[in-house]
């Protein structure tokens, strides 16, 4: 039997059923269950088998209950191309999730428990943003009532700039100067004065670097888990400018390659774990703080910035999607002591 139309309402703190069917016409039932919120949305999801156990008749088939780990699983199956590790963040970003909203259906949700869980988290930006694309993904697809979450960006900026721990240049020179591992030493010395991501430094090979005209391509990636070449996190290629003491390291390291008859086309052959814990093991010895082997992409980020050297070209250089990427990562680096519009005291110095 089809219901053509069906609405609830509430008289004297009842809530009331009002629906048309096929071969029955209009019908107009109390429910006796009282107005609440959590009534109210209850109707509204089983409105159609409040109908058929009135009549008489079986409920419909079962409707599927409209939960986090139904709509991510639904979610997850849209998304063919994620690189493996932005898998692995959105399972675990899930997994979140789902602890924390468990079977609840999804019409049932209220703003304020979305808020609630915003709040738990509000220095996880990455989830906060994947529970966000959840919803906008359960919306287009569904008739829902929650809506993404807008948290403040300062909290987002504070998350980023906490993960960045940057060297200063005097540390630079000292590293550098005292690695007793000649080929992790080149490695370092391209990696801090490239910016590039630690994947891209992985796969990248000397077909990859233009001497000529001081250029390298970064087009590739290595995925740490895996170990297989994909594309860029932003899955684009860059030409970056590649500088002197990039260069040097390089030229240093082609030298090597050809004396040595590496088989491997890869210009740095050691593992990801391997370099981590010569990473390490420098830091410690130098009494510097631990960090992942990522701060030398941050190091290039900032060294450049607090020297004035123009923010187009870094982003450009770090491959991020935009400018305002760079900015929310590295904002309280740019310098601020310029003193601004200073041709106008050469225009005017005689005075209006």
């Amino acid at each position: 039997m089809k219901i053509h139309k069906i609405n609830s309402y509430s008289r004297n703190d009842i809530i009331y059923i009002d629906a048309t069917l096929a071969d029955v016409g209009r019908l107009r039932f109390s429910t006796k269950l009282r107005a609440t919120k959590e009534n109210l949305a209850t109707v509204l999801l089983e409105g159609k088998n409040l109908v058929y156990e009135y009549l008489g008749q079986n409920k419909q088939q079962h409707q599927q209950k409209l939960t986090f780990a139904v709509i991510g699983e639904a979610f997850l199956d849209e998304q063919p191309y994620l690189k493996h590790q932005t898998l692995l963040k959105y399972k675990s970003n899930l997994k979140s999730i789902v602890a924390y909203f468990g079977s609840k259906d999804l019409r049932l949700i209220t703003q304020e428990q979305v808020k609630a869980y915003a709040q738990a988290n509000h220095t996880a930006s990455a989830k906060i943003n994947f529970l966000n694309r959840l919803i906008t993904f359960a919306k287009d697809t569904h008739k829902l009532n929650i809506k993404p979450i807008r948290f403040r960006k300062h909290i987002n900026q504070a998350e980023l700039q906490r993960q960045i721990l940057p060297l200063s240049l005097d540390e630079i020179k000292l590293i550098l100067s005292v690695c007793q591992d000649h080929y992790f030493k080149l490695f370092l010395q391209v990696a801090i004065f490239t910016g590039m991501r630690t994947g891209e430094l992985f796969a990248l090979t000397f077909d990859d670097v233009d001497f000529e005209n001081d250029k390298i391509c970064v087009c590739k990636s290595q995925e740490r888990a895996r170990k297989v070449i994909t594309s860029t996190k932003t899955h684009k290629s860059r030409y970056i400018d590649m500088l002197p003491l990039a260069k040097a390291a390089l030229l240093e390291l082609e030298r090597i390659h050809k004396t040595t008859a590496q088989r491997s086309e890869m210009i740095f052959t050691f593992t990801p774990e391997n370099a981590l814990f010569k990473w390490h093991t420098l830091l410690e010895s130098l009494n510097l703080a631990k960090r992942p082997l990522y701060q030398t992409r941050h190091t290039f980020a900032t060294l450049m910035l607090t020297h004035n050297e123009e923010i187009l070209w870094i982003s450009a250089m770090l491959g991020h999607k935009s400018l305002s990427t760079t900015l929310d990562y590295y904002v309280k680096y740019l310098p601020q002591a310029k003193k601004r519009a200073t041709f106008l005291d050469d225009a005017f110095q005689g005075g209006i």
